[in-house]
């Protein structure tokens, strides 16, 4: 099995504010959303965004790995567990393009527990639970609860995640993604050994499960290191770089990354300049003039976020979220 290592910018948004005590015109907003990254690996990225008077004064970029890389085990913790515990406490894929570039036998947790809710893991037919995350096409983790999400949601963690996109004020305020993002983050994930199992018809799995006292560790997380920032220190310095210069270059971002050209083809509003940086012209708008699109003058270049390590989704990613959060502070509707 291969991952789909599809370039992805997930409908699933978040946006949530607070007002700093210091000034009652100041609003902290965050918003968290999902894609897929430059090595392959899926990402729940937050951007928090300081809103004063109006205008953006911080910026600042986070972003933890999806299920597909949380609930992993080495090889090491499997070899320990033995093959008897084989669909039990863990789910063996071969054959799996990784996000390393190499292929090889993966083997992910039979169950996990999200703050407070389990959800039974195996291996997924993407013919019954399609996914465009670039590397979660190997497992699917289903509810142990049916009653979890509603509307068959709970089959598919992915799913709960992103649904109701366009219906519920729900989804706009982010509940489910910042929830994901709080229980990584604030160690409430767990890989659980299973104990027991008991068959019943009221679960989505078809068993009530207990679990041991002690449930197993994540392992497999890159190096032991669960912030991207973290993995990945050459996109720290990009992402750091960019939320710099959006404050002080587009202090009233108002991001589209796509338009229609004079030609009525979608244009890009982002490029790569000449020494890699990322830039962005603000002036583009549909059906907008020539000139304005090759006038170097209305680029506005953010140096030191570079597109080798952070590639177009990325890019895009981020823009997304930050003008998201700036608008949560800006505008009740978002809210």
């Amino acid at each position: 099995m291969k991952s789909t290592r599809r370039i992805l910018l997930t409908l699933a948004l978040a946006g949530s504010s607070v007002a700093l005590a210091s000034c009652a015109k100041d609003v902290l907003s965050s918003c968290y959303l999902s894609y897929a990254g430059a090595n392959g690996m899926a990402y729940v990225l937050r951007a928090d965004v300081t809103d004063t008077n109006g205008y953006m004064t911080s910026v600042s970029l986070e972003g933890v790995p999806t299920v597909s890389i949380l609930a992993r085990l080495s090889a090491e913790k499997v070899a320990e567990l033995g093959e008897e515990r084989l669909d039990k406490d863990y789910i063996r894929v071969n054959g799996v393009e990784d996000y390393d570039g190499t292929t090889k036998t993966v083997y992910y947790a039979k169950h996990i527990s999200l703050n407070g809710m389990t959800w039974t893991g195996k291996v997924r037919d993407t013919e019954v639970y399609p996914t465009s995350f670039a590397g979660e096409d190997h497992v699917v983790y289903c509810a142990d609860n049916a009653l979890v999400g509603g509307d068959g949601l709970s089959e598919d963690y992915l799913k709960y995640m992103t649904a109701d996109v366009e219906s519920t004020s729900r989804y706009r305020l982010g509940v489910r993604y910042q929830a994901y993002y709080e229980a990584v983050t604030q160690g409430t994930f767990q890989i659980l050994k299973e104990e027991t199992a008991t068959e019943s018809a009221k679960h989505v799995t078809g068993y009530t499960y207990t679990y041991a006292n002690a449930p197993l560790a994540p392992l497999a997380l890159p190096d032991g290191k669960m912030y991207r920032s973290e993995i990945d220190t050459e996109w720290a310095a990009s992402a750091k770089a960019l939320s710099e210069q959006v404050v002080a270059k587009l202090p009233r971002l108002n991001f589209k990354n796509r338009v229609v050209g004079p030609d009525k083809r979608n244009k890009n509003t982002y490029r790569a300049d000449s020494n890699g940086d990322w830039s962005y012209n603000p002036t583009l708008t549909d059906n907008f003039a020539q000139e304005d699109f090759d006038n170097q003058d209305l680029w506005v270049s953010f140096v030191g976020a570079k597109s080798s390590a952070m590639p177009a989704a990325d890019f895009v990613a981020c823009m997304n979220a930050i003008n998201i959060g700036f608008a949560a502070g800006e505008y009740t509707s978002i809210r």
